[in-house]
């Protein structure tokens, strides 16, 4: 028994371990990423990776995806940067007024009304 708690803590310390890496990390790149030219780097390093990833599934694997023009590397480069300006584009928050109330009633609605409302759908 005091063997399997010793484990049991044990995986516990190591998750929280490499949560706290994992958080670290994060909190690097972003600092990197908020420096001048950052963005340009990130960008850079994300087109390496889709050309590479594109060059790896030729090699290792019998399926191969290709865009339309494998042959432009220009533009694969530019899809790629294209995929991660999207990425990194803010996302619209949607504010008070927009987003609808929460349902006051917790119960679920009779069923006399769901299958008044199933009729009026059909």
């Amino acid at each position: 028994m005091c063997l399997l708690l010793w484990l049991v803590a044990g995986e516990a310390n190591a998750v929280l371990v490499k949560a706290r890496a994992k958080a670290e990390a994060i909190q690097l790149l972003a600092a990197a990423l908020a420096q001048q030219h950052g963005s340009a780097a990130a960008s850079l390093s994300v087109a390496e990776q889709y050309v590479s990833a594109f060059s790896k599934l030729a090699k290792d694997s019998n399926t191969l995806l290709l865009p339309a023009n494998a042959g432009d590397v220009t533009s694969m480069v530019a899809q790629a940067l294209g995929i991660y300006s999207t990425l990194t584009k803010p996302q619209a928050v949607k504010t008070q007024e927009e987003v609808p109330p929460a349902r006051e009633d917790t119960q679920p609605p009779p069923v006399e009304v769901l299958k008044a409302e199933e009729t009026s759908s059909s």
